[in-house]
């Protein structure tokens, strides 16, 4: 059986300009048919995709990106539990001293 996937995880920089730093992965959308090259169908195929990295699963990426030649890419923007102790404890230092 023939279906669209994304395989290859490519974790970027994080982003600095969110209050709590996340990661963005990308992903190009693996396996599309021929008939499937038109921009909608490589949109809509993109964003009904699914994906399991960082023992995490997700439904769909948050958004798809159409490179040209490269082809639709898949991005995720993920908080990491770090980041997130991080923020809970300067949370709790202004809280509670």
């Amino acid at each position: 059986m023939c279906f669209t996937h994304f395989k290859t995880f490519k974790d970027k920089d994080a982003l600095r300009q969110d209050p709590v730093d996340a990661c963005r992965i990308e992903s190009p959308l693996e396996n599309l048919q021929p008939g499937e090259y038109a921009n909608d169908n490589r949109r809509e195929m993109c964003m009904t995709t699914g994906a399991d990295f960082r023992n995490l699963h997700f439904d769909s990426p948050e958004w798809c990106e159409n490179w040209s030649k490269y082809g639709a890419w898949g991005i995720w923007k993920i908080t990491t539990v770090s980041r997130l102790f991080e923020e809970k404890k300067r949370k709790w230092r202004v809280l509670f001293g």
